[in-house]
């Protein structure tokens, strides 16, 4: 439940927040969800114990929960789990690659297989890969360095008796001398405090050229044809030091490149041909889109401009070609849709911004935004724009909070248009000038037709008048007579009342019984009684 709560400003003035116990905001990051991700854990689980099974791919669109599920499968595996995410890997246009990069390197594929490689072989540190030909930079490790200090000291102790170093060092002074045998443990000190500070300032900074034995970056070769097979020996050699054998690629699908998968199933494979992983199989874990391999759709980045005719045959088989790729697919059954999305609203929102927004506003919007960290986002923005506007000022602004969280709505689903709104050119702007428009075109046209009326009522005359009454009056008769003879009723010798006035039949004809009819508007009954 939310408390308001209130707090003296700079100028004395009180002003008001919300506090909802759980510092203002939803957290955006994957958030895992027994009820709607338990099975597929499950699954997941039970697929990887299954020797044959060795690439899974776990299909649905976006917003349906696949990295909260991946992430609870990397937490349930995590001595096991190496991830890959190419969410910062952005595509690039063929005119923006450097002409010295060979061509094969700059296609999709390639650019991908580069990112994965990268992120594998610095995943490892240094030391637990001595037989890399990549540097990696490390932090100071100073229990590490510390042994190393003292094994250097101890080296070059002995080097020192051996050399008679030590004697010379002795020779220097009678107060030296007198030290006797502790002058080779000052000696070791010394010289591993030497080492330990020559080691702490110089680290990473030089790199002796004569002794390296390749690249410390990742480049391709204009002989090699992939990155993956450049550099296979210095994969392999990351899953076998790391003892890694579970592999989670995320954000791959969003370059629309189906021909990605192909290269890392075959690497797959090579991985798993490799005889020191005969006991313990190298798995690929995919999170993927079902649309990536249906040809319909603008699915690959690389396709040449021109356009290419397919028949339904070769697009059936493209679309088929997504089970030649995996193992086993893992469908993620959409847990919010346009229709189930006024119900997280109200979850989202909870029962007192609910009711204070209202019923109606949700279940117009609700069914625009299927997507749970969208809607969370809206939310957390509505609570911080509420805390800086709704102050003692908010009545002068006429707002309320449904018009608010209208605009949040606004905002999370029109971004650039939103900020236009500040400038005053934004499409809402436009409406309401032309909604402005539309009103002053029907003010203007009611205002005319009155003064039309009006004048017409000035020229009528007295006579026109009489004219009037007398026409409504025997239209008003010829009635009265039809009713009477119907009921067999003779109505010369009678009276007729209306309003608390009697009138005779031909009285029905006079200017005083119209104006009468008209002055009383409520009053529906004429009635006739004998005299």
């Amino acid at each position: 439940m939310i408390k308001s709560s209130y707090k003296e400003t700079g100028n004395g003035r009180k002003s008001t927040t919300a506090s909802t116990g759980r510092l203002y905001s939803y957290p955006l990051t994957p958030e895992f969800n027994e009820d709607n991700h338990g099975s597929y854990i499950k699954r997941i689980n039970s697929a990887l114990k299954e020797a044959k099974i060795r690439n899974i791919a776990l299909s649905g669109t976006y917003g349906v929960g696949k990295s909260s599920i991946l992430q609870k499968v990397a937490e349930e595996h995590k001595d096991d789990v190496v991830g890959i995410s190419l969410s910062t890997l952005a595509p690039a246009d063929s005119h923006e690659v450097d002409e010295s990069i060979p061509k094969q390197a700059s296609t999709t594929t390639n650019r991908i297989q580069q990112e994965i490689v990268k992120q594998l072989l610095y995943r490892i540190e240094s030391h637990n890969a001595p037989r890399s030909r990549f540097n990696r930079i490390e932090s100071f490790n100073c229990k590490r360095e510390h042994s190393i200090a003292a094994l250097s000291g101890i080296v070059f102790t002995l080097l020192f008796l051996l050399m008679e170093w030590t004697e010379k060092i002795i020779s220097i002074h009678e107060s030296i001398a007198a030290l006797g045998a502790w002058i080779h443990v000052i000696v070791f000190f010394l010289l591993a405090s030497c080492t330990f500070m020559a080691r702490y300032l110089f680290q990473g900074r030089v790199n002796i050229s004569q002794l390296s034995t390749g690249n410390a970056a990742i480049s391709l070769d204009e002989k090699s044809v992939s990155y993956f097979d450049q550099y296979l020996d210095e994969i392999v050699y990351f899953f076998e030091v790391s003892k890694k054998n579970i592999v989670i690629f995320e954000d791959i699908d969003r370059f629309e490149d189906s021909y990605i998968f192909e290269t890392l199933r075959s690497l797959n494979t090579l991985l798993n041909n490799a005889p020191q992983f005969e006991s313990k199989p190298i798995r690929f874990i995919y999170a993927i889109k079902d649309s990536i391999f249906d040809p319909s759709a603008q699915n690959s980045l690389n396709k040449k401009t021109e356009e290419v005719t397919i028949t339904p045959e070769e697009a059936e088989i493209q679309r088929a070609n997504r089970t030649k790729f995996f193992d086993l697919i893992i469908p993620v059954v959409p847990f919010i849709t346009h229709r189930s999305a006024r119900d997280l609203v109200i979850q989202v929102l909870g029962k007192t911004d609910q009711e204070k927004i209202g019923d109606e506003l949700i279940n117009l919007a609700a069914r625009y935004v299927p997507d749970m960290r969208l809607l969370k986002n809206i939310y957390n923005e509505f609570i911080i724009f509420r805390e800086k506007i709704f102050t003692d000022n908010d009545k002068k602004l006429n707002l309320n909070e449904s018009e608010l969280f209208a605009m949040m709505l606004y905002k999370s689903t029109h971004l650039s248009d939103f900020e236009l709104i500040r400038l005053g050119k934004s499409k809402l702007d436009e409406i309401y000038y032309l909604s402005r428009e539309f009103v002053n075109e029907n003010t203007n046209e009611i205002n005319k037709e009155i003064r039309t009326s009006i004048l017409n009522l000035t020229k009528l005359s007295k006579h026109g008048i009489e004219k009037r009454c007398v026409d409504f009056g025997k239209r008003l008769i010829a009635h009265i007579e039809r009713t009477s003879r119907a009921v067999n009723c003779h109505i010369d010798n009678g009276v007729f009342s209306f309003a608390s006035k009697q009138y005779g039949l031909i009285e029905l004809k006079g200017i005083e019984f119209w104006n009468e009819f008209i002055s009383n508007p409520d009053e529906q009954k004429l009635s006739w009684s004998q005299r």
